[in-house]
């Protein structure tokens, strides 16, 4: 029997079983054409899905019929609205949704479903492109207490005063690509106060201030880097790769990298200023090991250091993430591995490593294996579109997002990814290594789920909660503060 907290149980049946106006469905997009006659039947347009789901209580998906493979929907009525949590899945079809350069792409507005947990917005398999606007979120707006999950999806080719591709206060962006969107001030690439980033590229992109990504000045952030690569963005003014704005009196806020890629970067033109690559006020992005840098990024003993002519010269082609061809993005001029830094660094990674290997594998010669640093590619084709008769979607990988909030006064949630049911056991741990609450314990079906940490009796600090499923482990680093 699985064993929750009482406010886990509460906020996995309160949904479903308490506000009830219909059961979830599952909607069918059959058309590129940007249509709203208020159905959704046989003849539905993206619009149309999307206004059955928001009317709906329960988490609909929202999928698309396998005729739309390679096409483009552009819209033509304005951006598309979301106001309920939904799953919009386009898995294999190489399926884009395009704002014509006229309109926002996404405004994502979900209220919460209790008063320490966000709405779910889950985007998989898409490419978000071509959106504009004067404000935030060229590509993707989030509101309210939206939480925005991107999985295997390219966002690219959006403009925004800030958040040139997405603007959102809570992300998780997982094996995905953000790519050459434009802000006129701060976070070109991603504007965010909470996210976990993972096995994704953020490249080509440009802001004033941040050009890949940069964090909220007027709230408590945290920022998780890990196995991604952040290459070719440009500031005008500061950072071209990551800018964390930080006040003085928050004690809390933090970016950090662990096997990444953050080099390669520029402020104007220079690839040599301080701030090229991480840099913002009082607290720039620190490194938890395993890292390849370059200019402005504070560094441990296991990071490598790029210079500036090391970073022009390798070759830091993007990760493909799904694409027709493996770009091999550690691949340094005249094939040689070894002249590239981020092969063979260490660390923690997947069962893949950068090139596509199934598992860590030795790339520059001194018989050591061993994982790459910087974002995972995958081959096209890997995951195919489940039959359009399913009622759900699972993950395509083991996973434990940041939890969020984080820091936290009360209770936070976590969001942990099952292939397939396995045996799983969350507990969190003081900094002692004390077990101080066991959040589940038990057989868990495959699919993504919401578990909650109360932190009612404890006191502040910093807890590590684990996730163990079978041979699979992950880690979370939370923060209570009262």
């Amino acid at each position: 029997m699985l064993r929750f907290s009482f406010l886990a149980l509460l906020l996995t049946a309160l949904p479903v079983a308490a506000q009830h106006a219909r059961p979830a469905e599952t909607l069918i997009v059959t058309k590129t054409a940007d249509t709203d006659d208020g159905t959704c039947d046989a003849d539905c347009s993206l619009r149309e899905a999307l206004a059955s789901a928001n009317a709906g209580i329960d988490r609909d998906s929202v999928r698309f019929a396998p005729a739309l493979g390679g096409e483009t929907i552009t819209l033509a009525l304005g951006q598309l609205e979301v106001t309920q949590s939904v799953i919009l899945d386009a898995t294999g079809l190489d399926l884009t949704v395009s704002g014509g350069g006229a309109s926002r792409v996404f405004y994502l507005d979900v209220s919460r479903v209790l008063p320490t947990v966000r709405g779910l917005v889950e985007i998989i398999g898409l490419t978000i492109a071509d959106g504009f606007t004067e404000g935030e979120g060229g590509g993707i707006l989030a509101r309210g207490q939206t939480f925005l999950v991107l999985r295997e999806s390219t966002v690219r080719d959006n403009r925004a005063a800030s958040g040139g591709g997405i603007s959102v206060s809570a992300l998780s962006l997982r094996r995905s690509t953000v790519a050459n969107n434009v802000a006129t001030s701060g976070g070109g690439g991603v504007y965010t106060t909470y996210a976990s980033i993972s096995n994704s590229t953020i490249s080509g992109n440009r802001a004033e201030f941040g050009g890949g990504l940069r964090t909220s000045p007027f709230t408590t952030s945290v920022i998780t880097v890990q196995n991604s690569t952040i290459i070719d963005n440009r500031a005008t003014v500061e950072s071209g790769g990551i800018h964390s704005f930080v006040s003085i009196w928050d004690d809390f806020s933090e970016v950090s990298l662990e096997n990444s890629i953050v080099a390669g970067n520029r402020v104007a033109r220079s690839l040599t200023a301080p701030s090229a690559n991480c840099g913002g006020l009082n607290s720039p992005p620190f490194s938890r090991g395993y890292n390849v840098l370059g200019s402005g990024c504070s560094s441990q003993g296991t990071d490598r250091i790029v210079s500036a002519s090391d970073a022009a010269a390798l070759d830091f082609a993007l990760a493909d993430n799904g694409g027709p061809t493996l770009t091999h993005a550690l691949r340094a001029p005249g094939g040689d591995p070894a002249r590239n830094p981020a092969i063979d660094i260490g660390g923690t990674c997947g069962p893949a490593d950068q090139r596509g290997f199934e598992a860590p594998v030795d790339g520059d010669g001194d018989g050591i294996a061993a994982c790459d640093a910087g974002a995972v590619e995958f081959a096209s084709g890997a995951a195919t579109q489940p039959a359009l008769d399913a009622t759900s979607t699972a993950p395509s990988s083991f996973a434990l997002d940041a939890a969020y909030p984080n820091p936290f006064r009360t209770a936070t949630t976590l969001a942990l990814d099952l292939p397939e049911a396995r045996t799983v056991t969350l507990t969190v741990y003081d900094v002692l290594g004390r077990a101080v609450r066991t959040l589940a314990e038990g057989e868990l079906e495959a699919g993504r789920h919401a578990v909650a940490f109360d932190g009612a009796g404890l006191p502040s600090g910093v807890y590590v909660v684990r996730m163990e499923a079978d041979a699979f482990t992950a880690t979370q680093r939370v923060t209570l503060v009262r």
